[in-house]
């Protein structure tokens, strides 16, 4: 699971080097903007959700974080919260979840964030920016596809490493759980008492 989780990380890095992800975020939350009437950065925030994570989207729209309203902000909170991250995309597919499935729930997860965080928390302020243009999408500071890759690589280290560790903290309990189970089971006479 852990090197698929690298490669997803380099590949989408790669497609943010080359813009091509840029090109469909801005095509989705035109759309978004257009069908539900969410602002421009909203709009970004939610597309943006489908491919990358929680933390990658936002910064998407970073100038315009300090100017949004509270509806907003939750908007893009709730939108971060429905969707998962490209790299962790990888993850379920080597489980053997078809990726058509996955990709299916991560699109139609952005209108459905949308639509709750705006029922939860209604826009009752101006929206400070009116039209998608408006925002611009930074891009990255990489000067060569080499770059791209190995940056991309590096930053599923975190995720690798929290990975790791709660495989080895679930699992180690697990086991302990299990011993003590059958420790348990041993001195009532019920062989292969367990968890499992």
């Amino acid at each position: 699971v852990l090197p698929v989780v690298v490669y997803f990380s380099a590949i989408t890095y790669v497609l943010y080097y080359l813009e091509w992800i840029q090109i469909v975020i801005k095509k989705i939350a035109w759309v978004l903007q257009i069908s539900m009437g969410t602002s421009p950065a909203e709009s970004v925030n939610a597309a943006g959700n489908i491919f990358l994570g929680q933390t990658e989207a936002p910064l998407l729209i970073r100038p315009f974080l300090e100017n949004m309203t509270e509806s907003e902000l939750h908007c893009v909170m709730t939108g971060g919260f429905a969707t998962i991250a490209g790299s962790v995309l990888g993850a379920y597919i080597s489980f053997g979840i078809p990726a058509s499935h996955l990709l299916s729930a991560s699109v139609m997860s952005a209108p459905a964030a949308i639509s709750m965080a705006k029922l939860l928390y209604p826009e009752v302020e101006e929206c400070y920016w009116k039209n998608a243009d408006e925002v611009e999408i930074e891009k990255t500071n990489e000067h060569n596809l080499f770059e791209a890759i190995a940056t991309g690589a590096s930053m599923s280290i975190g995720l690798v490493a929290n990975i790791s560790v709660m495989l080895i903290a679930f699992l180690s309990l697990l086991r302990f759980v299990n011993a003590l189970l059958g420790w348990l089971g041993s001195n009532i006479d019920v062989q292969d008492f367990s968890f499992e």
